[in-house]
């Protein structure tokens, strides 16, 4: 190259982040195979449903594990309440305040082990929507970056 000739150079760097292809690459593949393109809709409509359905699944799940869970606990609770009581009421006072305690501490342990589960302390309510976290939604993102030197 001679002294003082100019040259320029541009670079260009397309990305792009999804689930599904960008609009440019949708119309290459319909180009290349007719039908493609619906094809592909298609496959990413079944995998979401199919997702959307596994999580449903898995949330009845351990919603029903966690209430059979609790009903047992209540009712070994109860029990041992019930007891404590009639042993008091019996004549072996020591004994049913004994099992009582043990009730009560059996008890506390379950709603301290719940609220740990859930991140919150016993007494704390649940946060409002508007306190929740937003998820950072997904979006498709189609940069284009142009670099030029001279």
């Amino acid at each position: 190259m001679a002294p003082g000739e100019q040259f320029s150079v541009t670079q260009e760097f397309k990305a792009y982040m999804g689930p599904i292809p960008d609009p440019d690459a949708f119309r290459s593949y319909e180009k290349t195979l007719p039908g493609a393109a619906d094809r592909l809709l298609g496959t990413f409509e079944l995998q979401v449903s199919h997702r959307v359905k596994q999580e449903d699944r898995w949330l009845r799940l351990h919603f029903r594990k966690d209430l059979v869970g609790q009903c047992f606990s209540l009712i070994t609770i109860l029990a041992v309440l019930g007891l404590g009581g009639y042993l008091a009421t019996t004549g072996t006072l020591s004994l049913g305040i004994l099992f009582s305690v043990i009730g009560l501490f059996n008890f506390s342990i379950l709603m301290l082990r719940k609220a740990r589960l859930f991140g919150q302390t016993p007494t704390s309510t649940a946060p409002a929507r508007s306190e929740l976290p937003e998820r950072p939604a997904q979006k498709n993102d189609d940069s284009t970056e142009r670099q030029r030197a001279v």
